[in-house]
């Protein structure tokens, strides 16, 4: 058997025959409260019409919708849910992936879930010509349940007072990945508030694209470039 050593890419729909009249859907979709509505409207109306088994609960945070009929994957792909949680994002927002936050945890003092969403859409608008996924990965609080250390680009956020406000900052570090290649990502020095977050993360994508070689991924950048060149794109953005 071949043993696959990356973290899973997301696949087309629809995606494995399994046998003649079922197929299997992969839901890129963060599991948290946000889906809460959506998720009883597949298990209420989606599920129970058109698949035999929903499962969750994956290191990628995704829905799986299983033995679907043939004849009915196009119907589902219809469904409310999955324009809000589309079956192919972007490649930022379709590999993130963030702690449960201060919404069901008294160690994180930020929100994750929603922020993280709206940062990584951000960024599918602003680099459209991105061709590898960048992993983002938002951790609440130093506990890491969102393996910052294992991202493109970890985030550990806490809260600090800014310009007299408290306001969520974050510790940044790039370069993480798994399996065969893996390693810790290098911690960059400082925080940053989360009012200049969005810029920050622009300005390091924008410089791995304008670093890297013919298909090299963010990680394999970070590893061949000087951390002070990194340390440096990151400074202007620093409390």
């Amino acid at each position: 058997a071949q043993i696959c050593h990356k973290r899973l890419h997301l696949l087309p729909v629809p995606l494995h025959k399994f046998h003649a009249h079922q197929v299997m859907l992969h839901t890129p979709a963060q599991i948290n409260r946000q889906m809460t509505e959506g998720i009883e409207f597949v298990d209420r109306e989606t599920l129970l019409t058109n698949a035999l088994q929903m499962r969750s609960g994956l290191v990628e945070q995704n829905l799986i919708l299983l033995d679907i009929p043939q004849e009915r994957v196009d119907d589902l792909c219809q469904e409310a849910i999955f324009k809000r949680y589309p079956l192919q994002p972007g490649l930022f927002s379709g590999y993130a992936s963030s702690c449960t936050g201060n919404a069901y945890c008294n160690f994180a003092p930020i929100e994750t879930k929603n922020r993280l969403q709206e940062l990584t859409r951000a960024l599918d608008a602003a680099f459209p010509q991105l061709d590898v996924p960048v992993r983002i990965n938002l951790t609440g609080c130093s506990h890491s349940c969102a393996q910052p250390q294992v991202a493109d680009i970890g985030l550990t956020g806490g809260r600090a007072k800014v310009d007299g406000e408290v306001t969520p900052v974050y510790a940044v570090q790039v370069g993480g990945a798994l399996g065969r290649e893996a390693a810790y990502a290098r911690p960059l020095t400082g925080k940053v508030a989360d009012a200049k977050l969005p810029a920050a993360l622009k300005a390091l994508v924008a410089h791995y694209l304008a670093r890297r070689q013919d298909g090299e991924a963010f990680y394999e950048t970070v590893r061949r470039t000087p951390l002070a060149d990194w340390q440096a794109v990151l400074a202007p953005y620093l409390i």
